[in-house]
């Protein structure tokens, strides 16, 4: 997931939402 995608789940959904996500997605990448 990038920038980008992280961008338009905030604009969507909301920072909490995509902050969920990014923290999954760093989770993810180790």
């Amino acid at each position: 997931m990038d920038v980008t995608q992280i961008s338009a789940i905030q604009f969507r959904f909301g920072p909490g939402l995509s902050f969920n996500v990014w923290i999954d997605d760093i989770s993810f990448l180790r």
